[in-house]
């Protein structure tokens, strides 16, 4: 599965997110417990608009995730289009949590 990971991401540098797509799916077949694929294929699916699915990989990678990790602005942003606001809320709050230093998290939980 990783040499999925591996050419996912490079997928995703050049810019070629659909190719991206398939290999973290492919990766996640293979390993449905790995946050990491959870979480790349969540940052793929906002980049293409598809914000219901980055959600749920958002919460997947949250999930299998055993050491609690920030969360990419993009997890908590995903909430803010998807219209569910205090979902939103509470990802910066998990976020502030396990990445205290984070300013630019306290600014949007400030605005918020």
């Amino acid at each position: 599965m990783r040499p999925y990971l591996v050419r996912g991401q490079l997928y995703e540098r050049s810019r070629d997110l659909p190719s991206a797509l398939v290999d973290y799916s492919q990766a996640l077949k293979l390993d449905p417990k790995l946050p990491q694929a959870w979480q790349l294929r969540g940052l793929v699916h906002f980049k293409l608009a598809h914000i219901d699915e980055s959600i749920a990989d958002f919460d997947r990678f949250i999930e299998f995730d055993a050491e609690p990790s920030p969360l990419p602005l993009a997890a908590r942003n995903s909430y803010y289009y998807a219209g569910r606001f205090e979902d939103g809320r509470k990802q910066f709050e998990l976020h502030q949590k396990v990445n205290p230093d984070d300013v630019e998290n306290a600014a949007w939980h400030f605005f918020a």
